[in-house]
């Protein structure tokens, strides 16, 4: 895929496990889209043709439209809905909305920020050390 260029797919942190647990979810089994695909196994060439740099796709994922413009975090959630179509693409609509996305962005902003707390295992998302919680996880 570093030869290809990116469109319509779905960029994210492949050290995070909560972000491959999701992106995995958000593939429609009908219509096999979107394509997702972890940063890591892009590189940072392919990353720089579509104008996104290491530093920014370790914060958030990113969907690179068909015109290979790159949307963030909640907004790139949006797309990625919309583009596996379905129930999904409704859900990606209504992140969309006025005043929903500004909800939307803020639980985005929290969950990124607050990844490690998700005990999904991955190394990278408990950078900082180990995670300390004070109330045992949900069954």
């Amino acid at each position: 895929m570093t030869g290809d260029p990116l469109r319509r797919t779905l960029v994210w942190d492949g050290d995070c496990g909560f972000c491959e647990r999701w992106a995995s979810r958000i593939r429609s089994p009908r219509t096999g889209r979107p394509e997702t695909v972890a940063w890591q196994r892009l590189g940072s060439d392919a990353l720089a043709r579509v104008g996104l740099t290491e530093a920014e796709v370790t914060t958030a994922a990113y969907w690179i439209d068909a015109e290979g413009r790159p949307f963030r975090g909640h907004r790139a959630v949006a797309k990625a809905l919309i583009d596996a179509g379905g129930g999904r693409a409704w859900w990606g609509r209504a992140i969309e909305l006025p005043g929903m996305s500004s909800v939307a962005g803020a639980l985005y902003r929290f969950v990124a920020a607050h990844r490690r707390w998700t005990g999904f295992g991955a190394p990278a998302c408990h950078v900082g050390g180990p995670v300390h919680r004070t109330d045992p996880p949900d069954p």
